[in-house]
């Protein structure tokens, strides 16, 4: 799939997002767990592209973000909160709540190429961040496709899409996902729907 700059009607929304190859020749030789996450991930684990992406995001445990600062210094990396961007300093240490997005480009002025996602957990569990109720070992909560890049693990990219399940994207990937999806995998996502979503319209389609 071709990668394209996508322009909203503000010059600070212009994206163009990395495509997973070159993410990961940009990650790999930082040492920092990283996935790719969104529907990128439902992709990767289907081994095919079902639609166009706009954006790429990557999923990195909260608790390496110092290490990111030190990987990215001299990148332009502004926090994402509530529609707005605030300069992200190295030395801020973002807590868990609803600092969890980074933007990040080469420079001011280029366009955005990385979304970073800050995945909340202990050292050996993931957690969701909606409800800590939810939750995975590290090892369990991504996969890594046929040429060795990580990608969040479906089930989880689904419940993160499930917050949104009308949007056209989501939507979209749920069907695409469903089909593929082991039936262990499904079991998961229902329970974590049951607690996090009772009676969410996708629960009877898993």
């Amino acid at each position: 799939m071709e990668q394209r700059v996508v322009e909203a009607h503000h010059p600070v929304e212009a994206w163009q997002a990395l495509l997973p190859q070159q993410a990961a020749m940009l990650l790999d030789p930082t040492g920092i767990p990283w996935w790719i996450a969104g529907g990128w991930a439902i992709d990767l684990f289907l081994g095919r592209a079902t639609r166009d992406h706009a954006d790429m995001d990557i999923a990195v445990p909260r608790a390496y973000q110092a290490d990111l600062a030190r990987a990215f210094a001299g990148w332009d990396i502004q926090v994402a909160m509530c529609g707005t961007l605030a300069r992200w300093d190295a030395g801020d240490w973002l807590e868990g709540g609803p600092r969890h997005q980074l933007w990040a480009r080469p420079h001011p002025g280029a366009p955005w190429t990385l979304e970073f996602l800050l995945e909340e957990g202990s050292e050996t569990h993931w957690h969701y961040r909606r409800n800590a109720g939810v939750t995975l070992p590290w090892p369990d909560f991504g996969r890594r496709d046929a040429d060795g890049i990580p990608f969040v693990a479906p089930e989880v990219a689904l419940l993160y899409k499930s917050t949104d399940p009308d949007s056209c994207k989501n939507a979209g990937d749920f069907a695409a996902a469903l089909p593929c999806l082991p039936e262990g995998r499904k079991c998961w996502l229902a329970a974590a729907l049951d607690l996090v979503h009772p009676g969410h319209g996708w629960r009877d389609r898993l």
